[in-house]
């Protein structure tokens, strides 16, 4: 597999423990924006100079589902179908060492073979569909991406 510029070699871990290792990416030619927490500010993180990402959930909760009683009337009626929501913090470790964590909305490629996958950094995220409460899957998320300028 050739490596383009802007990939470099790693793997991505998600929630339910599934493993993609390959050539890892995201957007070419733009950094990963993070909001640094204990910085008040949003920082442009070049992706070459990243060793690790890990994402974790700050918050979980079940949101019911919902609708309007009828047009032009602000009275909501609530439904027994909820969705899985969750809020997410963002730790990227620099090769230096320096670990700033925050919020992160990013898209992450991981190139496996001619196959490539698609997944997303993000802040908050919520179920596609409603379902009963015991019926609602676990959120996927990215858990993990460690990053290596060495070809496996």
């Amino acid at each position: 597999t050739e490596k383009a510029a802007h990939e470099r070699w790693g793997r991505i871990v998600l929630s339910d423990g599934q493993e993609h290792a390959g050539l890892v990416s995201t957007t070419p030619g733009k950094p990963i924006l993070i909001f640094d927490r204990k910085k008040s500010t949003y920082r442009d993180i070049a992706f070459d100079k990243i060793e690790r990402i890990e994402q974790v959930p700050d918050r979980e909760w079940f949101e019911r589902e919902w609708r309007w009683l009828e047009g032009g009337n602000d009275e909501k009626v609530f439904t027994d179908r909820f969705y899985r929501a969750a809020e997410y913090r963002t730790e990227v470790v620099l090769q230096g060492g320096e670990k700033i964590t925050g919020d992160a909305v990013a898209p992450i490629y991981v190139r496996v073979g001619d196959k490539r996958l698609a997944f997303e950094l993000r802040k908050r995220a919520k179920s596609p569909e409603p379902a009963l409460r015991d019926e609602l899957k676990p959120l996927l998320y990215v858990k993990e991406v460690v990053l290596t300028d060495r070809e496996p």
